[in-house]
């Protein structure tokens, strides 16, 4: 019992420090801008932005960030100019396959520009980057 309940908790920190390095992104104001990816079956549209002020905890909505189709992962390269989704759907353009879409964050706003959209390698569901922008 003692080892499930630890394995379970020391997963649940690797996937907490995965979603903040990988959608974390230093703001204009010095505060983070931090994404989130949702499912969009239902309310939501996309993906949501955060300013998250380090020092206090505190995280303010900025809210719809970009309107795309069930962003289920998100990464930001190592400069900080470009958020990348999995897009996990069923279809893209007629296709058997998901999507990735590319987006220029504007640190300013912590709104997203979608640039591009292709499709995704059948088998692909997220991909992790390293701090130098090497894959794992």
């Amino acid at each position: 019992m003692t080892s499930c309940r630890f394995s379970l908790i020391k997963m649940q920190i690797i996937v907490a420090g995965i979603v903040l390095t990988s959608v974390a992104t230093p703001a204009a104001d010095y505060r983070y801008l931090a994404y989130v990816g949702t499912y969009t079956d239902k309310d939501s549209r996309g993906i949501y932005a955060y300013r998250f002020d380090p020092a206090s905890g505190e995280a303010e909505s900025v809210g719809l960030a970009a309107e795309t189709q069930n962003p289920s992962f998100l990464a930001v390269n190592p400069n900080y100019k470009f958020l990348y989704a999995v897009n996990e759907i069923d279809t893209f353009e007629g296709a058997s396959t998901g999507a990735i879409s590319t987006f220029v964050i504007d640190k300013q706003s912590g709104k997203l520009r979608q640039l591009q959209q292709i499709s995704s390698p059948a088998q692909l569901t997220s991909r992790s980057t390293r701090p130098g922008g090497t894959s794992w």
